[in-house]
């Protein structure tokens, strides 16, 4: 039964979910216009100064612990949203393929947990293995034309996105959620910009008009400073593995959208993949913690 916490807590984590499944789309439709290091840059960066001008005082209150902690979030939160935009502008997948391969973290969380902190992860887990791998096959179309770079792209983002909300979940415990959200977004600007120095890529100004502008709003505002506050918010009353599950939604609205709003067509292969995948971040999400016996 959920206490009033966790409703709470799942209620944020949704919204987030929501917010993310929609932005595949603008991701899509923008990268024929802004490249993709302008555009990683440009949504830290405003979500940062938003976030730094409201929490200004929290800011005074940093020690050197946040700083590293937030430094750890950023670049990770980075890595893991860098190969999936790059993976949503490449022409041999798509966008609900891209949200689903992302999915894929659910069920990595519980066996990176295994390997740093020696919490093995049970036959619920193992089981979800099962299911996922046959399912990212077929998502993939490993068996016709093969696995395209896209889904390779999206496989890594999905790799980056499990050690992010695996340290989100440590240091949420012990840092103030606030004010590790402002300080993961400023580095993961600092690392956006560094690779968009070492790249050359520039961004002309005549290029701004209303249909760049809307995309830069939203994946700023709305996709990164809102979708993650809620996010770290919601991870701060709920379980990791719970949180992992919730978050899974992200894959099902972003298919939705990119079906509805892309008009991207489902193979049989391709849906059969898709159940497969959710009843694995299902299923792992399920798994009773070890320890304590709750299930996450």
């Amino acid at each position: 039964m959920l206490t009033g916490k966790r409703m709470t807590g799942s209620l944020e984590i949704l919204l987030a979910t929501v917010i993310w499944g929609y932005g595949y789309v603008v991701i899509r439709d923008s990268l024929d216009m802004i490249s993709l290091s302008f555009l990683m840059t440009s949504r830290y960066l405003t979500a940062f100064m938003v976030l730094a001008l409201i929490f200004v005082r929290k800011l005074g209150k940093m020690t050197g612990r946040a700083l590293a902690d937030g430094a750890v979030l950023g670049v990770f939160l980075c890595i893991g949203q860098y190969f999936q935009t790059w993976a949503l502008g490449c022409e041999d997948t798509t966008a609900g393929k891209v949200a689903f391969i992302t999915a894929f973290y659910v069920v990595l969380v519980p066996f990176l947990q295994w390997a740093l902190w020696k919490k093995r992860p049970g036959k619920k887990c193992l089981f979800s293995v099962l299911l996922a791998l046959p399912g990212l096959l077929l998502l993939t179309g490993a068996g016709n034309a093969g696995i395209g770079k896209g889904d390779f792209l999206a496989l890594a983002g999905s790799l980056g996105f499990t050690v992010h909300i695996l340290a989100a979940d440590r240091f949420t415990e012990q840092e103030d959620t606030i004010l590790l959200t402002v300080l993961q977004f400023g580095f993961a600007a600092l690392a956006a910009g560094a690779v968009q120095l070492l790249a050359g890529v520039s961004f002309p100004l005549e290029q701004f008009c209303p249909a760049v502008l809307w995309p830069l709003i939203y994946l700023g505002i709305f996709s990164t400073m809102c979708g993650f506050l809620l996010q770290l918010l919601g991870q701060e009353k709920l379980p990791p593995a719970v949180s992992a599950v919730l978050l899974a939604m992200e894959s099902v609205f972003g298919m939705f959208f990119s079906v509805v709003l892309l008009g991207e067509h489902l193979t049989m292969g391709s849906l059969a993949g898709c159940v497969l995948m959710f009843a694995a971040v299902l299923l792992a999400g399920q798994e009773k913690d070890a320890h304590t016996g709750e299930t996450k």
